[in-house]
């Protein structure tokens, strides 16, 4: 089930995104529909300005995921320490909890291959 912080952090990274693309996108179309080159519009500040939100949309996503997702952020704490979180693991790669696929597939319930720890030890 999908949870309203779950729909907020996601409006916000798609709300981000076009923010930051749309000076650049919006001087690609703006150019593309100009016939005559001699009105394309393409200044140099414009661009530079452009290709920097670009970029910085690049580097804000980690940003707002870790500001908004406490799971995010303990995956992340998780990757620098050497203790390894559980909650994260996933049954799938352990050779002892693999689902054969043949049983899966000839199955009439349908299966769930990734099963968490937290489920497959209950």
């Amino acid at each position: 089930m999908i949870t309203l912080q779950v729909v907020k952090m996601l409006a916000i990274v798609v709300a981000v995104f076009a923010i930051c693309w749309l000076p650049y996108r919006g001087m690609v179309v703006y150019n593309s529909f100009v016939s005559d080159p001699k009105y394309s519009w393409s200044p140099d500040w414009y661009i530079n300005l452009s290709k920097t939100l670009v970029f910085i949309n690049c580097a804000i996503n980690p940003i707002l995921y870790n500001l908004m997702s406490a799971r995010f952020r303990a995956a992340f704490k998780s990757l620098f320490t050497k203790r390894k979180n559980s909650a994260f693991k996933t049954t799938a790669f352990n050779p002892r909890h693999r689902l054969n696929t043949m049983d899966v597939m000839s199955s009439a319930e349908p299966k769930s291959l990734l099963i968490t720890s937290c489920e497959a030890t209950s």
